[in-house]
């Protein structure tokens, strides 16, 4: 197996989806991906080696899947603070956002179809019948247990 960079500039990139060729807003046979870091979603030509950012989620824009209208569903984490974790050098700003679920049109706009009651929303996948499953991991680090006496 070979593996090949096919686009940079995306920092912490999670989440593809992948939009075949044919009829619809994204049938060109491109990605889409999520960037958890800057919490935007960006479109890839594989084999241009290009991508344009196409949608700005705030926060921590994670998993990602097509929905039948051809809007992209987002789970949205919160965002993190990468200035206090080491992995860039110039860390992108810290734009927190309320943890949920969101959907970006073809055109950008993005919005909350859950925005109340989530931990972290991490990965996603929606079902053949429509049913969209996320999930929601606690509290990082974990709240320390109390000692059994």
């Amino acid at each position: 197996m070979r593996a090949e960079v096919v686009v940079d500039g995306i920092p912490f990139g999670e989440g593809p989806v992948w939009c075949p060729a044919g009829p619809g807003p994204w049938g060109e046979g491109t990605l889409v991906v999520t960037s958890v870091a800057e919490g935007s979603l960006h479109r890839v030509w594989p084999e241009q080696h290009r991508h344009e950012r196409i949608a700005d989620t705030g926060g921590g824009a994670n998993g990602a899947a097509l929905a039948a209208d051809g809007s992209i569903l987002v789970t949205q984490n919160g965002g993190f603070d990468f200035a206090a974790t080491g992995l860039f050098d110039r860390p992108p700003p810290y734009r927190p956002s309320a943890p949920g679920l969101q959907l970006a049109s073809p055109e950008g706009e993005v919005r909350y179809l859950v925005d109340e009651g989530l931990h972290a929303p991490n990965d996603l996948v929606v079902a053949h019948d429509g049913t969209v499953l996320f999930t929601d991991p606690g509290p990082f680090p974990p709240p320390s247990r109390r000692s059994a006496g």
